[in-house]
């Protein structure tokens, strides 16, 4: 219930909505709840990567703090195919034609680019979306925040700070440990189909021990 309010807090609720940075909200905090991706790894999704049909999405890329792509991942491990969650298929069906839509011919790579002017070839910064996950806490009462107006007319974004969270600084990596912790409570019940070498494969883990 908990990670439904922060998806709904970070988007709002958006439902019948068609409002392309809502939804951008929305498909990217899904993303991380539903498939414990790392945040270099969302940043890096492309839609090559993501099979809808089979369900599947590939981690094969990583995007570093400057924006540059890198067909590398963080780990040995980390390369892996992610079985998608339905729930998050029907989020990145909708997202994928609001965003083609949004862009027309000129369509995208990457599943969450910036959708400025050069939107098209940018992956979202992890600012903008660390600063989105810090709000929706707020929104729900688990967290304290101040926002901080841009210090000057050239810099446009306003910083948040986090005065109080329960996830202390790393604010996005509570998804992570959420999505595992998942993974790990469904083992107990299934261990037979849920093996150590699925579960940390899927956790994107050279070692289940990490897991």
């Amino acid at each position: 219930d908990q990670q439904k309010k922060i998806v709904q807090g970070t988007a709002g609720f958006i439902h019948e909505s068609t409002d392309i940075r809502s939804w951008q909200r929305y498909a990217v905090i899904s993303t991380f709840i539903f498939a414990g991706m790392r945040m270099s790894e969302v940043r890096g999704l492309q839609w090559d990567c993501v099979d809808l049909d089979n369900r599947e999405i590939e981690i094969k890329r990583t995007v570093v703090r400057n924006g540059s792509s890198k067909e590398q991942v963080k780990a040995k491990g980390s390369k892996r195919i992610i079985i998608m969650h339905v729930k998050l298929r029907d989020v990145l069906t909708e997202w994928k034609r609001l965003l083609f839509k949004y862009y027309g011919e000129n369509r995208p790579t990457f599943v969450f680019p910036s959708l400025r002017n050069t939107g098209s070839i940018i992956p979202l910064c992890d600012r903008t979306i660390t600063d989105w996950v810090k709000l929706a806490f707020a929104a729900i009462g688990i967290a304290k925040v101040k926002v901080h107006p841009a210090k000057s007319r050239y810099e446009k974004t306003a910083f948040v700070e986090v005065l109080e969270s329960r996830y202390k600084k790393v604010i996005t990596r509570t998804f992570r440990h959420f999505y595992i912790t998942a993974l790990c409570n469904a083992q107990t019940k299934h261990p037979e189909t849920l093996t150590n070498n699925y579960v940390k494969a899927q956790a994107g883990h050279r070692d289940y021990k990490t897991t």
